[in-house]
């Protein structure tokens, strides 16, 4: 189950994804990925603003 995650300082290095979710590959169905996939990737603008910005949400239905 998903647990909390502690507070840090400073700047959180995001530069690299999570692991990928289990899929089968070829025939034979050899899965690739780790049960421990549930990430969320953020990314933002490269500017200074104080202003809230908008948030898209993109939930890939798979296939």
């Amino acid at each position: 189950s998903p647990q909390a995650f502690g507070k840090w300082d400073g700047v959180w290095d995001g530069s690299d994804f999570g692991p990928r979710c289990p899929e089968a590959t070829g025939v034979f169905g050899n899965a690739i990925g780790e049960e421990d996939c549930l990430n969320l990737n953020v990314s933002v603008p490269k500017v200074t603003t104080t202003e809230l910005l908008p948030v898209m949400v993109y939930i890939h239905g798979g296939g």
